[in-house]
Formats: structure tokens, sequence, C-alpha cells
């Protein structure tokens, strides 16, 4: 029963972590994208 619980525990654990950098990456790749088009707008124009 413990292991089942200890199991369950670091899946949700695993999960969570998994969501978090998914978040980070995402937000991460959005800033970059965004200065990238600050950045060659003001080239352009």
């Amino acid at each position: 029963m413990a292991a089942l619980i200890l199991l369950v525990t670091a899946w949700i654990l695993l999960g969570f972590v998994i969501h978090i950098v998914s978040f980070l990456l995402s937000a991460a790749i959005f800033v970059i994208a965004v200065v990238a088009l600050i950045w060659a707008l003001r080239v352009l124009l």
C-alpha cells in the first residue's frame, strides 16, 4: 500500500514538474518571438 501511495505521489509530482517546464519553455519561446519581431521591425523601418 505504501509503495502504491509513493508511486502515485511520484507520478503527480512528475506531471507537475513537466507542466511547469513546458509552461516556462512556451513563455520563453513567446518572449523570444516578441523580441525578434520588435528587432525585425526596428531593422526594417
